[in-house]
């Protein structure tokens, strides 16, 4: 998590963006508590957007804050492959409430 942080101070993203990724990035690593954060798979990660865009409901920008936090840190931090982590994101329209 420090890499995160250090690497978001580095590229001076707004301190909005890093408490919702740090936040969010939180989430999914305590869904998975026994899976080393480098472990996480795209398909464990794809599940647990699915599920909380499914139950909570969230607002389209809310779900482009999770995939942002998740994707930040596997393409950013560790320098895997954008295509290999892309997260999907909703298209443009009407959103619900977060």
């Amino acid at each position: 998590m420090w890499a995160m942080s250090d690497l978001m101070t580095l590229k001076r993203y707004a301190p909005s963006s890093y408490k919702h990724y740090g936040h969010w990035f939180k989430k999914l690593l305590a869904v998975y508590p026994d899976v080393h954060p480098n472990d996480i798979t795209k398909e464990q990660m794809h599940n647990h957007l699915l599920k909380l865009v499914k139950e909570k409901n969230y607002a389209a920008t809310t779900q482009i804050q999770i995939a942002a936090g998740m994707q930040f840190y596997y393409v950013s931090v560790l320098g895997r492959s954008r295509k290999t982590y892309e997260i999907p994101t909703p298209k443009k329209g009407p959103t619900s409430r977060s």
